[in-house]
């Protein structure tokens, strides 16, 4: 798989996590030093 096919993979997979509510999926799109927080409530 090429790095093209790969970074437009990025936004798919962002998507996908925050519509199942994917914590963990989420945070492996970030560096692994890096912090995410969501409040899911605030999605409705």
């Amino acid at each position: 798989m090429g790095d093209e096919h790969q970074i437009q993979q990025v936004p798919a997979r962002y998507a996908r996590a925050v519509n199942r509510r994917d914590a963990a999926a989420l945070a492996m799109l970030f560096d692994p030093d890096g912090r995410f927080d969501i409040a899911w409530d605030s999605l409705r």
